[in-house]
């Protein structure tokens, strides 16, 4: 019987709560001065977290949280002295104080309710993602991530041979529907109907059978196709403003900034055949890249490409072999201390159960409606890309 799991960004959740609880219908919320604003913030992550653990009904369900001081920090500075994601502002009306005394304490509320709560030394949740992802997978299991950070979308792929797969849920709906990063490969096994069971249940797959009864009965999620080797090579070459990543390569020509746009990197992958980010690597050693990108950017480029490339790599780029040893021997030190942690009856998690005996949710609160925020507002492109948390 194959297995499902999900992996939460808790850090994602937690601050769209915080930006959309003020809409709940749990009272007004300003800047998380007093304790009943803060008590209302734990309910709605408790609210859009169940949900979306119902939505999926995962047999086992993973917490990724951010940590302080996050390794790639050291890797990069701006002109302004500013690291990787240092362009991120905190609002200054709010009491963070509170907010982050309100998140510690959901974060030892879900692990008391049985699922596994990940946070490592220097780690973000990203790598906790794809730490996760290679373990579960490699343990037999199905893999769904959910965040709202593209980031997450490179990290999706589909095992042809063991017909395991990895996708991304983002959980906020944009034109009123929530999308499904999928791959190709994926996108054929989904769509297969020749693989019918017969009366021996032969070729029956129950995760397929169980995806395709959640997306027939939540019509607002759509499956979208993508390839996750484009979107690593373009965070490469393009670089992510949200997180002060800078483009491969940047100049300023009449007082403005040129630099490597996803169709400028497009016409260079065209140009040289490139696929993958081994592609990348072979053409910046050949010298190829460098041609390409000159000729791009109508401008002589006068830097180590295969240091620029490192560098790039490390910043965007959610593979294992990139990161520091000791965050790899931390995360299997913890896996060894949850492994049998985080199987919870999933069609029974709602926010009140989660919440059931804290101080959160008392006798006389009144039960809340349990919904998303994200299904009843328009839009929230503005939160597109989280605050600095720490």
């Amino acid at each position: 019987m194959k297995r499902l799991a999900t992996i939460i960004d808790f850090n994602n959740i937690a601050i769209r709560a915080m930006f959309t609880c003020k809409y709940f219908g749990d009272g007004s919320v300003q800047n998380f001065d007093t304790k009943e604003e803060c008590n209302i913030l734990v309910r709605k992550i408790a609210t859009d977290l169940s949900l979306i653990i119902r939505t999926f009904t995962p047999d086992r369900v993973i917490i990724a949280i951010d940590a302080k001081n996050p390794w790639r920090n050291a890797i990069y500075k701006d002109i302004d002295g500013k690291g990787y994601k240092g362009n991120r502002l905190k609002d200054e009306d709010k009491n963070w104080d509170n907010i982050y005394s309100a998140f510690k304490e959901i974060e030892t509320i879900f692990g008391n309710y049985g699922m596994v709560v990940t946070k490592l030394k220097n780690t973000e949740a990203d790598d906790l993602a794809v730490l996760w992802r290679n373990y579960l997978m490699k343990d037999g299991f199905d893999v769904i991530m959910v965040s709202s950070d593209k980031d997450w979308t490179q990290l999706v792929n589909f095992d042809n041979e063991t017909k395991q797969f990895c996708i991304a849920y983002n959980p906020i709906a944009v034109k009123q529907l929530k999308k499904l990063y999928v791959s190709s490969d994926f996108v054929k096994w989904y769509s297969d109907e020749n693989s019918v069971t017969d009366i021996f249940l032969r070729n029956y797959d129950s995760i397929k059978n169980k995806l395709k009864n959640i997306l027939s009965s939540n019509p607002k999620i759509s499956i979208e196709e993508i390839d996750a080797n484009l979107v690593l090579m373009n965070k490469i070459m393009c670089g992510d403003d949200g997180d002060n990543i800078p483009s491969f390569f940047e100049f300023y020509n009449n007082g403005k900034k040129k630099r490597v746009t996803e169709l400028r990197a497009k016409h260079i992958y065209e140009a040289l055949e490139i696929k993958s980010v081994s592609d990348l690597k072979d053409n910046a050693n050949s010298g190829q890249l460098k041609e390409a990108l000159e000729k791009e950017l109508k401008t002589v480029i006068d830097i180590d490409f295969d240091k620029r490339l490192n560098r790039q790599r490390w910043l965007v780029e959610l593979n294992p072999e990139l990161f520091p040893k000791e965050i790899i021997k931390s995360f299997e030190e913890h896996t060894k201390s949850v492994e049998n942690v985080g199987y919870i009856q999933s069609d029974k998690t709602t926010m009140e159960n989660i919440l059931k005996g804290t101080s959160f949710l008392t006798d006389e609160h009144k039960k809340i409606r349990e919904n998303s925020i994200f299904d009843d507002l328009k839009s929230l492109d503005k939160f597109s890309k989280s605050p600095a948390l720490f």
